[in-house]
């Protein structure tokens, strides 16, 4: 995504979440038709340099005549996860979600 098209085309707003003491930027669709729908950064304050440590991001889009929601967050070092929905034009609904781990220690984690 270009700098110019994502400035243009989202809402910035940020807070910090009082329970997880996490500052949460967060960047919403001004386009109804964007396929990134929200994109959210979790950044927990340090001392030394601040960094991204998860990010969050929601999209939707059609694949013929199946619209689909994805729902993806990736933890920094740890692990990412897909949770999709595929929507028929029957009603039916397909929800399937797959996880890539890459610190073990989080293999039993949900």
């Amino acid at each position: 995504m270009e700098i110019a098209s994502f400035q243009n085309n989202y809402k910035e707003s940020s807070f910090v979440d009082e329970s997880s003491q996490v500052v949460n930027f967060m960047y919403t669709s001004t386009n109804n038709d964007a396929t990134v729908r929200k994109v959210v950064l979790y950044i927990p304050p340090s001392l030394g340099t601040d960094k991204v440590n998860r990010v969050y991001m929601e999209k939707e889009f059609k694949k013929g005549d199946t619209i689909i929601s994805q729902k993806l967050t990736w933890k920094m070092r740890s692990y990412f996860i897909i949770a999709e929905n595929r929507q028929t034009p029957d009603g039916k609904s397909i929800v399937t979600t797959r996880k890539a781990i890459w610190d073990v220690r989080l293999f039993n984690e949900e």
